[in-house]
C-alpha cells in the first residue's frame, strides 16, 4: 500500500495517488471524506467508472461520506483523488480536518484517504487495529513540518516519508504547520505560535510520571515521545502504538491547563486491554484516564475540585437531550463513551472511597498487568476488584458494582435530571 499526498495549504487543497496490491483490498467497496473527488480509479491497466453515492456511516453516528465501488482486479489499484478541506466534513464536534496557512490536520476519522470498511464497529475496530504494510508521503511548502502518527523514516527537501514497508496501523494522522521544536527530558514538544513555560512543563511531566509509576506501576515512555500541538476545538488524542500525542494549544499556557497533556500521558502506559462493545464503552482507557488526571490534578494543586467538576460536567450531558440513564456496562452498545469520562470516573472514585487509596492503586496495578495484553471485560474487573478487596469490603465493593456497573442506582447522587422530552 502507497499513499502519496501533496498538500497546498495556500489554497486549502490537497493531491493524493494509492496504490494498493489484491491483498490490501478486503472489501468490494471504500468511503472517502465528501469533500473529494476522484480523478481516476484504475484496476490493473484498465480505468473504471468515478461514481460515487453519498451514505451515512451508522458506526460513526451517521457520518456522511462517499462510497465508490471497487472493480474485479488481479493485481494492483490505484485511486487518485483531490479536493479541498475547509474543516466542514468532522465525523464530530472533536473529530476534524482542516488545510490551511496556519495548521492543517489530515485524520483518519475524517476519511481523508479511502477507508475499506463495512458498515459495523466490530469491522472498523478490526479494520484499524490489523498492520498492513505501507508507504505513506506527504509532500508540504517548504518551511513546513510534517508530524504524524507513525514513525518519519526520511525526509527528501519538503517530502516527509512515513513507514517504509514496516508493519503500520491504517488510522494515519498527522499535522501540517511551522513547528517550533524543543527537546525536553520528557520528549519532543512542536510548538504552535504562543509563549511557553518549559520549566513548568518539566515540572509537571516529571511529577505525573513518578505519580503514576509509583502509584499504578512502573511504565518506561520514551523520551523521545512526540507532543505535537494543536489549536484548540481539534481534540487532544494519543497514538500510544507510536509514542505521539497531539494535544491542544492550552495545555502549555497554564499549570491549570495541564491536566490535558496529564491524561493524554497516562494513555501512553497506564490502560487495560479492551476489544469490540467492551473497548467503545471506553471505561478501562477513558474512565481510568479521567480518574488518574482527578487524581494527579488534586495532588499538584493541593485542592480537590474535580469531582465537583466531573460531577457537573456529567449532569450537563445528562440533561442535554442526547442520553439514556443506562448502566456502565452498556455504555459501549449504546455508543455512550463519552460518559465515561464523568460517570466512569466517578465510579472509580467512589470504589476508592471504599476500599482506599493504596488498595485502589495496589489492586489496578495487578489489574493493569493482568490485562495489558489479553482483553478484559466489565466481569472480569468486578470480580478482580471484588476478590482482590479485603475480606471486610467484599460486600461493599460488589454493591458499588451492582449499583454502578450493572444499574444506576448509583448515579442518584450526583445526577438530578431536569431535562423534559418532548
Amino acid at each position: 500500500m502507497d499513499i502519496s499526498f501533496k498538500i497546498d495549504v495556500f489554497k486549502g487543497s490537497l493531491t493524493c495517488q494509492c496504490k494498493y496490491e489484491k491483498c490490501d483490498i478486503c472489501t468490494s467497496h471504500f468511503y472517502l471524506n465528501r469533500d473529494f473527488t476522484v480523478k481516476s480509479i484504475k484496476a490493473d491497466d484498465r480505468y473504471f467508472s468515478t461514481s460515487s453515492s453519498l451514505v451515512k456511516l451508522d458506526v460513526l453516528e451517521g457520518y456522511l461520506v462517499r462510497k465508490f465501488e471497487i472493480p474485479k482486479f488481479s493485481h494492483t489499484l490505484i485511486i487518485e483523488f483531490e479536493g479541498y478541506l475547509t474543516g466542514d466534513t468532522g465525523c464530530c464536534p472533536y473529530v476534524k480536518e482542516t488545510i490551511n496557512e496556519d495548521f492543517t490536520f489530515i485524520r483518519w476519522e475524517t476519511f481523508c484517504y479511502p477507508m475499506f470498511i463495512e458498515d459495523t464497529q466490530d469491522s472498523l475496530f478490526k479494520y484499524l487495529t490489523v498492520s498492513g504494510y505501507a508507504d505513506i508521503s506527504v509532500e508540504v511548502p517548504y518551511g513546513y513540518k510534517t508530524i504524524a502518527s507513525e514513525k518519519l523514516t526520511s525526509k527528501k527537501e519538503n517530502i516527509f516519508y512515513f513507514n517504509d514497508h514496516k508493519a503500520a496501523k491504517y488510522n494515519f494522522n498527522c499535522a501540517i504547520a511551522k513547528y517550533k521544536e524543543l527537546i525536553l527530558p520528557t520528549g519532543i514538544f512542536y510548538l504552535l505560535n504562543g509563549s511557553f513555560d518549559s520549566d513548568m512543563l518539566i515540572e509537571v511531566m516529571d511529577f505525573t510520571s513518578k505519580y503514576m509509576n509509583s502509584h499504578f506501576g512502573y511504565r518506561d515512555i520514551k523520551s523521545n515521545t512526540k507532543y505535537v500541538s494543536i489549536p484548540d476545538g481539534y481534540g487532544s488524542f494519543t497514538c500510544e502504538e507510536n509514542d505521539t500525542i497531539f494535544i491542544q494549544q492550552s495545555t502549555f499556557s497554564s499549570k491549570k491547563n495541564m491536566n490535558q497533556i496529564i491524561h493524554e500521558f497516562t494513555h501512553l502506559g497506564w490502560n487495560a486491554k479492551a476489544e469490540g462493545t467492551v473497548s467503545r464503552s471506553r471505561f478501562f482507557d477513558e474512565a481510568f484516564t479521567s480518574y488518574y488526571e482527578m487524581r494527579i490534578m488534586n495532588a499538584l494543586e493541593g485542592k480537590e475540585y474535580y469531582l465537583d467538576l466531573y460531577s457537573k460536567t456529567w449532569n450537563e450531558q445528562m440533561n442535554s437531550g442526547k442520553y439514556k440513564e443506562i448502566p456502565i456496562h452498556k455504555f459501549g452498545e449504546y455508543e455512550y463513551g463519552d460518559l465515561s469520562y464523568t460517570a466512569g470516573a466517578i465510579c472509580l472514585y467512589e470504589l476508592t472511597n471504599i476500599i482506599s487509596e493504596t488498595i485502589f492503586d495496589n489492586i489496578t496495578t495487578q489489574f493493569l498487568n493482568e490485562f495489558k495484553n489479553k482483553a478484559t471485560t466489565f466481569e472480569d474487573f468486578c470480580n478482580f476488584y471484588i476478590n482482590k478487596a479485603k475480606n471486610d469490603k467484599k460486600e461493599s465493593v460488589k454493591k458499588l458494582f451492582d449499583d454502578w456497573i450493572y444499574s444506576c442506582e448509583g448515579f442518584k447522587k450526583y445526577i438530578k435530571i431536569t431535562y423534559i422530552p418532548r
